[in-house]
């Protein structure tokens, strides 16, 4: 895999590389500059010879100021020129391998942020699914304990509150289910009848005290709206528990005692 190191660009010409580069006044100056001096040595060089034909005199000026100004021009303007070739290679070779690099690096992150994007969307989905089954659970749960042909509520061990009872609470015993749901009196002192409060009492403590999965059973006489006592028939199970296996909620299933 590639990495941000591995992006990092080759070896650039310093300052001072580029300040030796050859400017173009540099390179008039040196051309006009060896080719006076070059012509001034010969001038002086054929001055000194016995005299020569014309032809013969342009041969030998040509081939003397081309010796003498070859090496010059080699040495101030040729060779800083070839450096600046190479440098200027040297860049465009480190600058072109940076790019590839960048590039290699670019869509390696692409594909990773693809991928990422992918699996993203696969999660999204399934916990869309997910979410999606467990409301359709919860409804079929909620219709099933609406529809149950008894009466069912939970309440809490320690307070003995009422959390929730279905619309059976109404057929049975008169009340809503508001009333008893939002009710903060206690479960055995405002509905079990006075006379069944110790059975009731006694059924919880065997529920509290059983094995897991446990079913406490027993008839309690219910007090009603209308102040008259309904005798059910009950089954109690623990609903949830504490992180210390505490017994927390009770379910409670209760129908009517046939004559």
């Amino acid at each position: 895999m590639m990495t941000e190191r591995d992006a990092q660009p080759t070896r650039q010409p310093t300052d001072d590389e580029a300040d030796r580069l050859p400017s173009p006044k540099r390179l008039l100056i040196v051309t006009a500059l060896a080719v006076f001096l070059g012509e001034f040595v010969v001038m002086l060089i054929l001055a000194v010879l016995p005299p020569m034909p014309t032809v013969v005199e342009a041969l030998v000026d040509g081939a003397m100021i081309t010796v003498l100004v070859a090496p010059f021009l080699y040495l101030f303007l040729f060779r800083p020129m070839q450096q600046h070739i190479r440098i200027r290679t040297r860049a465009e070779q480190g600058l072109r391998s940076l790019n590839e690099r960048l590039e290699a690096l670019v869509a390696e992150r692409t594909e990773d942020l693809t991928q990422t994007n992918r699996r993203l969307s696969r999660e999204i989905e399934e916990h869309r699914r997910t979410a999606d089954s467990l409301r359709r659970n919860n409804e079929f749960i909620e219709r099933v304990v609406e529809q149950a042909p008894c009466l069912v509520l939970t309440f809490d061990v320690d307070s003995q509150r009422c959390s929730y009872v279905n619309s059976r609470v109404t057929d049975l015993l008169g009340y809503g289910q508001d009333e008893l749901a939002v009710a903060k009196d206690n479960l055995v002192q405002g509905l079990v009848d006075a006379r069944d409060r110790s059975t009731f009492r006694e059924m919880l403590n065997e529920l509290v005290n059983g094995p897991e999965g446990h079913v406490a059973r027993g008839t309690c006489g219910f007090i009603a709206s209308n102040g008259k006592v309904a005798s059910l028939r009950l089954e109690m199970t623990v609903l949830s528990r504490t992180p210390t296996m505490e017994a927390k909620d009770v379910l409670l299933a209760a129908m009517t005692v046939s004559a």
